[in-house]
């Protein structure tokens, strides 16, 4: 419930990071929500951090476009795209044992209305309804945009790479 409310009152902004991206139909349900607040316009910006778990012995020799090709025929099929990062290990060929395992959902960083659920849900079916899990809803508009920057750090040190 905390997840849905933050993604529907974001104004601006989502940030997600999870290891595992659900694919049941009603998480789908929630993805696409998301997909059509962004055609509408009504977020500016999606970013989504996660492992590519399901693919993981599939990235063969060219893993960003293994990652893109996959998560645009199976994850996120509607024409407007967030933008999406993968931990930049798994690009070296460690992906055995690297993982992007934060759990973060930021509604409007960097705005008054910042902020964040840092959980130890997966952005998955399981994670948000089924299993029990522990977050911390932060509603302190400085501390939710550290999370945030802490994020944009990693992409500008390249940590985080993202797919095209």
């Amino acid at each position: 419930a905390t997840v849905d409310q933050l993604i529907q009152q974001a104004q601006t902004s989502l940030l997600i990071a999870t290891y595992n991206i659900g694919q049941s139909f009603e998480f789908r349900e929630l993805l696409r929500t998301i997909a059509e607040r962004m055609q509408n316009n009504q977020l500016e910006r999606v970013d989504l951090f996660f492992h590519p778990v399901e693919i993981k012995k599939k990235l063969g020799s060219d893993p960003l476009n293994a990652v893109r090709d996959w998560f645009d025929s199976e994850v996120w099929t509607w024409p407007v795209k967030p933008n999406i990062y993968i931990d930049k290990r798994v690009l070296d060929g460690l992906a055995e044992r690297v993982y992007q395992h934060a759990k973060v959902v930021i509604a409007d960083a960097g705005t008054k209305r910042s902020r964040a659920l840092v959980t130890s849900a997966n952005f998955s079916e399981n994670g948000q309804r089924y299993n029990f899990e522990a977050g911390w809803l932060v509603r302190s508009t400085w501390r939710s945009d550290d999370v945030a920057e802490h994020f944009q750090q990693m992409v500008a040190e390249g940590l985080f790479v993202l797919v095209p």
